[in-house]
């Protein structure tokens, strides 16, 4: 079993990851689209509830901040209270511009962050679906505040100077997305910012071999150093590691770059053990790792050897090339590829860098299993130490031969897997079957009855909600996509993990990247063997449509019911009663909302 990924594939940023389950056992928040500086202006919003059906009407968030809860009023006078636990999403029903870039890839007037100190290179998406690159000038409301993402810029105008340099004002109204345009950085961080120095405010990386793409599409080769201007002032609000000049050494002189004046950088004579550090470096992006495949240029040459995509998840400027683990490494951009594609197996081909993989196939199927990204494998799953409605660990064999063991302290965690048609959901070092076959949400029996509002399962897409605002989710959906069409240089919108393209990857020692090590410490933490639940008196309840797993107590099931409108719609006698219900009535009753 291999999964195989095109080019288009990994530019899209397409994923299976969904939310991760609240770390208090608690249901996760519904998605905030609209800043909150746009809030003290406009009421007009809605909600969308977790069965999918929208509200429309007044919103008022007078409660939000303290207590996560907001109101709204339809157009028929009738109030609406929710928990943003019980939505999908929410916002106003105004048009909101969206940043593409973190706050910090601006040079701004002052601390007050209200307006960039002069044009700089950028883009502007207009409503009318027109899209413009050159220099943009913009004014509004910065704010870094949690509760508005971290990096928002509520803009009211920008002043877009094109080539020729005519100026022409845009206002809020008018755009749909801007952002700045920084250069493509086809370098691992580890490697163009090694032996780099602090020097009067600035930091200044050694010279090493590299080269620079112009705008005009000139490649310079030299030794390139590289500067950044750190902030002098202590309190300052503005600080960035952003790279402010590059200066390339070319036959004797030196030239300087400003940021605006390149297209994209990086370095030479690089090779996989350099990019990997000795192969100590991994994402958890698997894609962006080595792996063996096959690259098909637009000239019509096809090569088969190892490659990876990079320099950020989601916005690939290309990929990195070689025949062999010995051969120097291309920087193949997207612009010169027909196609490029993976081999990704469950147990990483690359590992070890040339470990021989398995040539028979298993055809003994028995089940499959959900990974943390969201990806299912077929395959051969075998119980080891059953204890009926729980199992200690699983033995694992894909479709390819490949074995591995899941559970406990053994490999990665996985979110669930489904043996001989029944789940099991892994909460902390253990497997714990579910309660029939419902969907999308399922009992299972609380193996932890002291510990009920800890922790439980690491769900899907867990690293990618550690970075992401609620707000940033919304745009991380749209960002590349609009790339896409638009053709928009959109490096390097995630260095600050703000904005809401998610910082997925981890560099770092593989057994303690942000994915291992965030799971080993929630799943493997407890070094207990689970107290047995009295069964059908203390459940958990699983959705597998998001990945969540939470306490089957009154505070979640109120969620559930707040997010279904039929619930909502009922009498007050009605939703007394409902709510009385035990936990196997209630999770049928809300199955047949979410459906």
């Amino acid at each position: 079993m291999k999964n195989t990924k095109t080019f288009l594939l990994a530019v899209l940023g397409l994923s299976l990851a969904v939310p991760l389950a609240a770390q208090d056992m608690k249901l996760s928040k519904g998605t905030l689209t609209t800043p909150l500086p746009y809030f003290d202006d406009y009421e007009q919003g809605y909600v969308v509830l977790r069965d999918g059906n929208k509200i429309e009407g007044t919103v008022s968030i007078k409660q939000y901040e303290k207590q996560n809860k907001m109101d709204v009023t339809d157009a028929s006078g009738t109030k609406y209270k929710f928990n943003v636990r019980s939505l999908k999403e929410w916002g106003l029903s105004i048009n909101i511009p969206e940043n593409k870039s973190p706050l910090s890839y601006y040079d701004w007037k002052n601390d007050k962050r209200k307006q960039n100190s002069e044009p700089e290179r950028g883009f502007v998406q207009l409503n009318s679906g027109e899209t413009l690159e050159g220099k943009i000038l913009i004014e509004g409301e910065s704010s870094d505040s949690p509760l508005a993402g971290n990096n928002f810029f509520a803009i009211e105008s920008l002043t877009f100077v094109d080539e020729s340099g005519i100026e022409k004002e845009y206002l809020r109204k008018d755009i749909k997305a801007f952002g700045r345009i920084l250069p493509w950085d086809l370098a691992p961080k580890h490697l163009i910012m090694s032996g780099s120095a602090e020097i009067m405010g600035k930091t200044k990386t050694k010279k090493t071999p590299g080269f620079v793409i112009t705008n005009e599409g000139e490649r310079i080769e030299g030794d390139i150093q590289l500067v950044v201007k750190n902030s002098m002032k202590v309190d300052s609000k503005i600080k960035s590691d952003l790279i402010d000049e590059i200066y390339i050494d070319v036959d004797g002189s030196t030239q300087k770059l400003g940021l605006d004046d390149i297209y994209a950088y990086g370095l030479t004579d690089l090779t996989i053990n350099k990019i990997t550090n000795n192969q100590d470096i991994k994402y958890t992006i698997e894609e962006m790792n080595f792996h063996p495949g096959t690259l098909k240029t637009k000239d019509g040459n096809t090569k088969k050897g190892y490659l990876a995509y990079f320099p950020t998840p989601g916005n690939y400027y290309g990929v990195y090339f070689a025949e062999n683990l010995n051969a120097q490494v291309d920087i193949v951009p997207f612009s010169e590829i027909a196609d490029a594609t993976q081999e990704i197996s469950l147990i990483e081909a690359f590992s070890g860098y040339g470990m021989d993989m398995p040539t028979s196939k298993n055809t003994n199927t028995n089940g499959y299993i959900v990974d943390l990204s969201g990806r299912k494998y077929n395959g051969t799953i075998s119980l080891v130490n059953d204890n009926d409605w729980w199992a200690k660990s699983i033995n694992f064999v894909d479709e390819d031969n490949n074995k591995i063991s899941y559970g406990g302290n053994e490999a990665q965690p996985i979110t669930y897997f489904v043996l001989d048609g029944t789940m099991y959901v892994q909460n902390k070092d253990v497997f714990v079957k579910t309660e029939g076959t419902q969907s999308p949400l399922t009992l299972l029996n609380n193996p932890y009855v002291d510990n009920s509002n800890k922790l439980g399962n690491m769900a899907m897409g867990m690293v990618a909600d550690q970075v992401a605002s609620n707000i940033g989710d919304a745009v991380a959906s749209q960002t590349v996509a609009f790339q896409m069409s638009t053709g928009i240089d959109l490096s390097k919108l995630d260095d600050n993990g703000n904005n809401g393209l998610s910082t997925a990857y981890n560099i770092g020692n593989a057994a303690t990247s942000g994915l291992s090590f965030l799971a080993n410490q929630a799943i493997n933490g407890t070094g207990k063997e689970p107290k047995l639940a009295k069964k059908g008196k203390d459940y958990n309840v699983f959705n597998s449509v998001t990945g969540e797993l939470s306490h089957a107590d009154g505070t979640n099931w109120e969620y559930l019911l707040e997010g279904c409108l039929v619930y909502l719609k009922a009498g007050k006698n009605e939703q007394k009663e409902i709510k009385d219900y035990d936990d196997v009535k209630m999770q049928s009753y809300l199955n047949t909302c979410y459906k």
